[in-house]
């Protein structure tokens, strides 16, 4: 049981680590999902749509993480340049880059049109 637990304690630090120094990718990704979860209560969005924001939320930040922990992997085995390197390191980028872009596009297939109609009846546009 006591292994159990610290296995805990290792995930948290394990977190605690990608959200400090100098990850900044993160902290940006971690603000928009935030502002995306903000605007998505104002503009009113069903539950179930905004369980579905809230989970690319989860997977954009998830992958930051995995990427995060391969660079340092990564830079750890070679810290010298080697190009099988560079690619491993450009391919977890894409991963969290393909990541983004779907997680942009659910997001404004699933806000725009009560985005829209919030702010329609906001400022009288039709």
């Amino acid at each position: 049981m006591k292994a159990f637990l610290k296995s805990f304690v290792y995930a948290f630090r394990g977190i605690v680590r990608c959200f400090s120094g100098y990850h900044r990718n993160i902290w940006v990704q971690f603000v928009i999902g935030i502002l995306t979860v903000g605007v998505s209560i104002w503009a009113d969005l069903p539950v179930r749509d905004l369980v579905v924001i809230v989970i690319m939320f989860f997977f954009v930040i998830i992958l930051e993480m995995m990427n995060t922990g391969i660079e340092a992997l990564v830079d750890h085995v070679s810290p010298e340049y080697h190009e099988e390197a560079g690619k491993v390191k450009d391919i977890y980028a894409g991963a969290v880059l393909a990541g983004a872009l779907l997680s942009a596009i659910v997001g404004a297939v699933l806000i725009g049109p009560p985005l829209w109609n919030k702010l329609s009846a906001i400022f009288g546009w039709k």
